[in-house]
Formats: C-alpha cells, sequence, structure tokens
C-alpha cells in the first residue's frame, strides 16, 4: 500500500519535470534559431554529402567486395559444434594442400600479387 502513495507523489513530479524540459528545448530553439532534423535526413544513404557519382562508385565498390566476402566464407570450412558453428583449420589445411597439389601438377604455378609486385 506504501508504493502506492509513493507513485502518487511521483507522477505528478515526473510530469511535471517533463513539461520543464519540453519549455526549456523550445526555449533555446527559439532563441538560438536551431532547427531539429527530421529523422529521415539523418538515416540518408549520404551521410557524407558525396556527389551522386561518387556514391554510385562507391556502393559499386561495397557490392564487389561483399561479393567476394561471401565467396571467401563459403570456402572454409566449418562444423556445428554445440549449436555453434566452428571453423576447421585441419580441413583448410588439407584443402589449401590438396589446392596446391593440382596447381603443381598442372604445372601453372601462378604468383601471388606481392611476388608480381
Amino acid at each position: 500500500m506504501h508504493w502506492g502513495f509513493l507513485f502518487a507523489f511521483a507522477l505528478p513530479i515526473f510530469f511535471i519535470l517533463v513539461f520543464i524540459f519540453y519549455k526549456f528545448v523550445s526555449f533555446k530553439l527559439e532563441n538560438e534559431n536551431l532547427t531539429i532534423e527530421p529523422l529521415s535526413e539523418m538515416v540518408s544513404d549520404n551521410p557524407v554529402g558525396l556527389s551522386q557519382d561518387e556514391l554510385e562508385k562507391m556502393k559499386r565498390n561495397q557490392k564487389e567486395a561483399q561479393k567476394h566476402l561471401e565467396e571467401v566464407i563459403s570456402k572454409v570450412p566449418v562444423e556445428m559444434v554445440n549449436g555453434r558453428f566452428v571453423a576447421r583449420p585441419d580441413k583448410l589445411k588439407d584443402a589449401l594442400a590438396t589446392g596446391k597439389k593440382n596447381e603443381h601438377v598442372n604445372g601453372s604455378t601462378s604468383k601471388t600479387d606481392s611476388e608480381n609486385n
């Protein structure tokens, strides 16, 4: 029963504080000529202010990077252990070793980017 009295006193105090905060914010906005940005502008896909061409170029680069990342992730061998996916480095090493053997057997050893430069 005591919490009822506490709640009865706390609720009006809360609404008074909200009213004072509202008046304070409206006063500050009016005196400093501030405007509150709409949420749609804050979550635009061009927050940095790039030109349209630069934005499209960046989006294409990100899509290509995402495709490459998906390809790389799909090649990593994983197993389900206790309800979680766990990477298997031993299987990855075996897959890399067989890939190198296949390259060596075919006679076409490709250089990496660091060797080309």
